[in-house]
């Protein structure tokens, strides 16, 4: 995340210089705007255009728990290096030869070389809905909402 400070200073499409070259950061909305997300503080995340483009390639408008399907069914298949196959016969994510491109070169520039659990850590901080969180269980990725964690909590008082 960025600083409180840097996010003050910035706007959409600013401009902010690295060592090698000028990065553009978008506003990046953890919560759709079309799913009910918020113009608040809490709902953004100031990322590198780049990243941002490739995390709308992935994961374009879907709830936490498609990100959690989706990067489960991914992790499999581009960390191993396998084809990428259809998750329902009716519902293809990828259509064409030129669409598997793109996705694994999505991939690899958000998450190349990462274990599963610092992709997990990853999303999290930055990517989805803060009223969720992704997690590993018996090898699978789901989504656990924060909500229905506190309201469990409450209960068990």
């Amino acid at each position: 995340m960025i600083s409180r400070r840097l996010q003050q200073e910035i706007h959409l499409n600013t401009c902010v210089r690295s060592r090698k070259r000028e990065v553009v950061l978008t506003v990046h909305h953890r919560k759709p705007k079309s799913l009910g997300g918020k113009k608040e503080d809490r709902n953004n995340s100031y990322v590198p255009d780049l990243e941002h483009q490739s995390w709308n390639a992935l994961f374009y408008n879907v709830s936490a728990p498609e990100v959690a399907e989706r990067t489960h069914l991914f992790y499999r298949i581009f960390n191993r290096s396998r084809e990428l196959v259809l998750i329902n016969p009716q519902n293809r994510i990828i259509k064409s030869k030129k669409g598997r491109i793109k996705m694994k070169r999505a991939w690899r520039i958000l998450f190349g070389g990462f274990s599963l659990s610092q992709i997990i850590s990853n999303i999290n901080r930055i990517w989805i809905d803060p009223d969720w969180e992704l997690t590993i269980k018996k090898g699978f990725v789901i989504a656990i909402s924060q909500e229905r964690e506190t309201q469990e909590d409450s209960m068990v008082a």
